[in-house]
């Protein structure tokens, strides 16, 4: 078999060998995988011969000489084409027009392979790749992030264990994070005085949640956002308005998804200041008031219950007082109307 190897490596269509070194690394790979050595549970859906019945050819060329971009290659079977349950299962192209998106077909010219991340160069443009969050041979429905890269809570560099370690990688300590974006690691610190469930369990139980989520539940990035694309920015799976306005469930569908609608429009989980009973209610429905405005949608450092003031809405101190039960105080303004 080596010599054979040989034959073909000195041949006119690839002198440099590098047919030899494709097949050697695939055979290579594919002993792993039937010796055990990847476990069952671990080999990727690329690797199933009835998903993909053209096994390493169906991506790689024999000669070791391949041209274009990943995701092109990638979206000749996860694209628009093949039957309407083929489409419906893989058509990650779809996602990626919608009308929020990661870039992946725009900037795929600025991936490099296995670059560095998070990103240290200032120049360079933000960019993704579907490498960026999946191992080529590893993805699976049960685990899409399987041997991808990732950045733990505390900056290091490490194999993924979780979901949000992948999305660390861009959006955390990138140097080029656009102004508008924030450090995820940070915002989910357990050290804040209140965050979303992704790292550690929620600091305290919001007495409007829905009683069949348990106490000491997490979360995951992608139950807010879809990863491909979406018709709701940025990335939401469903409606989130962050602009003052009429109240409905559409508006807030994004927080009435975890949040009982009528436990907040009752003042359940805030019934006002302690001298009166201006709550959820009257913030929401009759001053049309955001919950974004009052609310941070990761993590609050400073405040209990998710509380961070929107800037562009609130001005002045920007005070909360916390009084428990239920009830608390603000010192601030607001739509020019100040609140002690």
């Amino acid at each position: 078999m080596f010599k054979k190897v040989h034959k073909f490596q000195r041949g006119k269509e690839n002198k440099d060998g590098k047919m030899a070194l494709t097949f050697l690394l695939c055979l290579t790979f594919l002993t792993f995988v039937s010796s055990g050595v990847v476990s069952a549970a671990e080999k990727g859906t690329h690797l199933n011969r009835t998903k993909v019945s053209g096994g390493c050819r169906s991506c790689h060329k024999p000669s070791g000489k391949g041209k274009g971009r990943i995701v092109d290659l990638c979206l000749r079977c996860h694209g628009p084409s093949g039957s309407a349950e083929e489409r419906a299962r893989t058509n990650i192209y779809s996602l990626l027009m919608k009308r929020s998106n990661h870039p992946i077909i725009d900037t795929a010219k600025y991936h490099i392979a296995n670059e560095a991340l998070p990103e240290k160069d200032t120049a360079m443009p933000r960019h993704v790749s579907c490498q960026d969050c999946h191992n080529t041979h590893m993805t699976s429905p049960r685990n899409r992030m399987a041997r991808i890269k990732g950045t733990s809570l505390s900056g290091a560099k490490k194999m993924a264990e979780k979901e949000a370690e992948v999305c660390y990688n861009c959006h955390s300590d990138s140097i080029n994070l656009p102004s508008s974006s924030s450090n995820m690691r940070l915002e989910f610190d357990p050290a804040n005085a209140s965050y979303h469930p992704v790292e550690r369990v929620a600091k305290g139980r919001s007495t409007s949640l829905f009683k069949d989520l348990p106490q000491g539940s997490f979360i995951t990035c992608t139950q807010c956002h879809e990863p491909h694309g979406s018709d709701y920015p940025p990335l939401l799976r469903v409606n989130y308005n962050t602009l003052d306005g009429a109240e409905s469930l559409y508006a807030y569908e994004l927080c009435y998804t975890c949040h009982n609608r009528d436990s907040i429009l009752s003042n359940q989980s805030f019934k006002g200041s302690q001298s009166g009973d201006y709550g959820h209610k009257e913030h929401i429905v009759y001053q049309k008031t955001s919950c974004y405005t009052c609310h941070a949608s990761h993590g609050s450092s400073t405040n209990p219950h998710l509380i961070e003031f929107n800037p562009s809405v609130v001005t002045g101190a920007g005070q909360y007082l916390d009084y428990g039960s239920g009830r608390a105080q603000c010192n601030l303004t607001c739509h020019s109307k100040v609140h002690k």
